[in-house]
């Protein structure tokens, strides 16, 4: 198998705690058909060999290899097991249930993105046979093709240029923390989906100086704020928010996990500002800590750590190093946000009602995935509680600035790993 630089801290960091998954939900306009759902996954995952993969332990390291068994699709609408016999030990698999298909995914082989790519060849073959219909093909990945090195050798490099300075990189502090501090009583994991028009949410961050991300970063941010007038600039109100970063490594067509986390504090300055200044903060946070110099600080550090985790003499080791590398980052943030972008499905936006991420709130006090089709955003809020108190406050916040929204209150899946 190729190297996996980028997996290395998923591989050691990954347990019950931190299972490193994603789920994305895809809302059919009409109920799934199973034989069509099983012929399109198979068409799939021929042209994804590179996800057809299993782990191997030795007594020190792990690694993955070619797994040649048929990738599972199961109908249920329950948790799944990754790297299990129910999932013929792959690190990928397929549910569906009424009209719902679901990917899972495990973080050390692919990001949202990556998943993304695969979910565009799926639609594209499951909506053709479906409904008899003959979509454009333009931005899907197709059976057939040739598979470019791109998508299967890792980007990242073996060292970073030592000359790269960053420039004003977030200084981190320890943020305010809802589990410790929160009006809530943790380890009860609720979800919300909240529905929101894209028109509105661009009209307001076009007004604004904003962006989807940091529009909801920001009133998210606000009405924690609303809760807590007792944050102080010691332990502040930080969001965190999840980047691709294939830009930077100029691999836009990877697979691999290729994120990294921005830091947008809440602090006394902003507080001050009207809600137009706030944006344009928050925009220009994002816009300075998303330089290529300080995503190249953030590479640099992974190397170093995967580097270091590569040293030890065994898996035991390892993986307490990770735990402790994973503790000592808890408390970076207080809630975290990640959006993926716009499906590219194109014409096959139509056969969907909607799209939303899932992932597991172990090791997460609060989290909001944000996804988008057919003109609507979906907010998958998810927190480790069951009180409603900051979403309710969240949706407060979207009044205030006059986006409407639907939401709903779902059954949190909790997906895992074994390896």
């Amino acid at each position: 198998m190729e190297k996996l630089i980028s997996a290395v801290p998923y591989f050691y960091g990954t347990d019950s705690t931190g299972p490193n998954l994603i789920r994305q939900v895809h809302v059919m306009k009409d109920m799934v058909d199973e034989e069509i759902l099983k012929n399109s996954v198979k068409l799939t995952m021929s042209r994804y060999p590179y996800f057809c993969v299993r782990v191997v332990k030795t007594d020190k390291e792990i690694y993955l290899e070619d797994n040649d068994k048929e990738v599972a699709l199961l109908h249920t609408d329950g948790p799944v097991v990754l790297g299990s016999s129910e999932v013929n030990e792959h690190l990928i698999a397929f549910t569906w249930w009424n009209n719902k298909i679901n990917i899972i995914g495990y973080h050390g082989i692919a990001d949202s993105c990556a998943l993304y790519f695969l979910m565009r060849t799926l639609m594209y073959y499951y909506c053709r046979e479906k409904y008899n219909i003959n979509p454009s093909t333009e931005g899907i990945r197709l059976v057939g093709e040739p598979i470019l090195p791109e998508e299967v050798v890792d980007p990242y490099p073996d060292s970073v240029d030592p000359s790269i300075v960053p420039s004003g990189k977030f200084q981190r502090k320890k943020a305010f923390n809802l589990t410790t501090a929160g009006l809530v009583k943790p380890g009860n994991p609720s979800f919300y989906l909240l529905k929101i028009s894209i028109d509105e949410v661009m009209k307001f961050s076009r007004s604004n100086d904003g962006s989807p991300a940091t529009v909801v970063a920001l009133l998210l941010a606000r009405a924690i704020d609303e809760l807590h007038p007792e944050i102080s600039e010691e332990q502040p109100n930080i969001a965190s928010m999840a980047i691709n970063i294939r830009k930077t490594l100029k691999a836009p067509e990877a697979h691999h996990s290729l994120v990294t986390q921005l830091y947008l504090p809440y602090g006394e300055k902003i507080k001050k500002l009207d809600i137009e200044q706030q944006c344009t903060c928050y925009r220009g946070m994002v816009i300075l800590q998303s330089q290529d110099d300080n995503i190249w600080q953030s590479v640099k550090g992974n190397l170093m750590l995967a580097e270091r985790i590569n040293s030890l003499p065994d898996i035991n080791s390892r993986k307490l190093m990770m735990k402790q590398v994973v503790g000592n980052a808890l408390g970076a943030d207080t809630f975290k946000v990640s959006y993926v972008g716009q499906t590219g499905l194109g014409e096959l936006e139509k056969y969907l009602e909607g799209i939303y991420t899932v992932i597991g709130v172990n090791g997460i006090d609060m989290m909001v995935e944000i996804t988008a089709v057919n003109g609507y955003f979906y907010l998958s809020f998810l927190q480790n509680w069951k009180e409603d108190v900051y979403v309710k406050a969240f949706v407060r916040q979207l009044k205030q600035v006059g986006i409407d929204y639907e939401m709903s209150l779902e059954q949190p899946i909790i997906d895992s790993v074994e390896f």
